[in-house]
C-alpha cells in the first residue's frame, strides 16, 4: 500500500509538471495544436492512471480498515476478557486481603497482650531488682564507712604509739649520751690522776737514783 501511496504521489507530481509546462507555452503561444492535443492526450492518460490508482488504493484502504476494525473487535473482546479475568482476581485478592488483615490484626492484637503483659513484668523484676540494689548499696555504705572509722581509729593509735615510743627512744638516747659523757669525764679524771701519780712515782725514782 505504501508503494502505492509513492506512485500516486509521483503521478500528481508528474501531471503539476506537465500542466505548468502547458500553461507557461500557451502564455507564450510556442506551442501548436497538435502539441498541445498530444500533451493533453497525455495528460488525460496519466489522470485514467491515477484514477485507478486512486480507486485501488481506496480498496487498499477500505480493506486494511475493515481487517483492522477486525483485529479491534478481536482485541476488544480480548482486553474484555482479560479484564474480567483481572477483575475476579482483583475481588479475589482483595477478599484474600482483608482476610489476611483481620488475621494479622488478632495476631498482632495477641502479640501485643503478651508483650505488655511482659513489658510490666519486666518493669517489676526492674524496680525490685532496683530496690534491693538499692539497699545492698547502703549496706555497703554503711560497713566501708564503719571500716573506715575503725581504720582510721587505729591509724590514730598506731601513730600515738608510734610518736610515744619515738619518744622513749629519743629519751633513752639522751640518757645514753648523758651516761656516756659522764663515764668519759669519770675516766678522763682517772686518767689523770694516774698520769700524775706516774709523774710523781717517776720523780721519786730519780730523786732516790740521785741520791
Amino acid at each position: 500500500m505504501k508503494d502505492k501511496e509513492k506512485l500516486t504521489t509521483q503521478f500528481l507530481v508528474n501531471i503539476e509538471t506537465k500542466l505548468n509546462t502547458l500553461f507557461e507555452t500557451l502564455s507564450e503561444r510556442k506551442y501548436n495544436k497538435k502539441n498541445i492535443l498530444n500533451d493533453v492526450k497525455s495528460t488525460g492518460n496519466m489522470f485514467n492512471k491515477l484514477k485507478l490508482s486512486y480507486f485501488s488504493l481506496l480498496k487498499d484502504i477500505t480493506q486494511a480498515i475493515q481487517s483492522s476494525t477486525q483485529s479491534f473487535e478481536l482485541e476488544k473482546n480480548t482486553l474484555q476478557d482479560t479484564i474480567f479475568v483481572l477483575r475476579s482476581k482483583l475481588e479475589e485478592s482483595t477478599i484474600n486481603v482483608q482476610s489476611t488483615e483481620e488475621s494479622t490484626r488478632l495476631s498482632s492484637h495477641h502479640e501485643i497482650s503478651d508483650l505488655k503483659f511482659t513489658i510490666n513484668l519486666l518493669r517489676e523484676n526492674l524496680e525490685k531488682s532496683k530496690i534491693e540494689q538499692k539497699s545492698l548499696v547502703q549496706d555497703e555504705t554503711l560497713k566501708s564507712n564503719h571500716e573506715i572509722k575503725q581504720l582510721k581509729s587505729t591509724a590514730a593509735s598506731l601513730r600515738d604509739e608510734l610518736e610515744k615510743k619515738k619518744l622513749e627512744k629519743d629519751n633513752a638516747v639522751q640518757d645514753a649520751i648523758l651516761k656516756s659523757n659522764h663515764e668519759i669525764k669519770q675516766l678522763k679524771s682517772t686518767t689523770a690522776s694516774l698520769r700524775d701519780e706516774l709523774e710523781k712515782k717517776k720523780l721519786e725514782k730519780d730523786n732516790a737514783v740521785q741520791d
